[in-house]
Parts: structure tokens; C-alpha cells; sequence
């Protein structure tokens, strides 16, 4: 986990992980969200080719990259901001889910009525 800051002109963080030979094969990212600031993720490979962008959230919403396969090596997280006002700080985090993955009964139940 590590915190950045939102400058109040737009920019961009860069952060680096290495997902090691064995034991990390999913790869979650989550990026809090901030006061009058829309923040967006990049996760890059180690060749700066773009795999996943997540820039779902309104202004002031987190994203999060969610169950990533990934593979061994180094991987960059792109951290972008537009909306800031003041220098704000964020936290981001990268690595293993901290939950389960859904059971089968999970994803099967049934929708609830309207």
C-alpha cells in the first residue's frame, strides 16, 4: 500500500510491482477515491503496453482493477487525476484479493424481484 498525491493541475503517478515467479497469479488493484477529484488507473507490462484501464467511477469514486491474471515479471500502475483543486492524497494498493472469489452458488442465485 502506498499513498500519492492528486496535484491540482492533472498528472501522473507511475508505480512499479513485480509479481514474483509463483504464488501472486491474480492481481488486484484498488485506488481510493477523493473529494472533487476523478481518479483513473492504468496497469501496464514491464513494456509499458496497456492491459487493463479501469475509469468506472463518477468524481470522487475508487476504481479498482479486479482478479487480474497476470504473469511472473514487473507490471506499472498508472495513477491519473483530473478535478483536483488542491493537492489531495490517495492510496493505492496492489496485490493479492482480500476476499474469496465467489462460490458457484453465489454467482448462481437468483436476481431478487423488483
Amino acid at each position: 500500500m502506498v499513498n500519492g498525491f492528486a496535484h491540482p493541475d492533472s498528472d501522473e503517478d507511475w508505480y512499479s510491482v513485480t509479481v514474483p515467479d509463483s504464488g501472486l497469479d491474480i492481481l488486484v488493484v484498488e485506488l481510493s477515491g477523493l473529494d472533487g477529484v476523478d481518479l483513473w488507473l492504468e496497469l501496464l507490462d514491464a513494456e509499458g503496453r496497456k492491459l487493463k484501464e479501469a475509469n468506472n467511477g463518477e468524481m470522487g469514486e475508487k476504481e479498482m482493477i479486479v482478479r487480474m491474471k497476470v504473469n511472473p515479471g514487473k507490471y506499472y500502475i498508472v495513477v491519473n487525476n483530473y478535478g483536483s483543486f488542491a493537492e489531495k492524497v490517495y492510496t493505492l494498493r496492489a496485490g493479492k484479493p482480500t476476499v474469496p472469489p465467489a462460490t458457484p452458488e453465489e454467482v448462481n442465485q437468483p436476481s431478487p424481484e423488483p
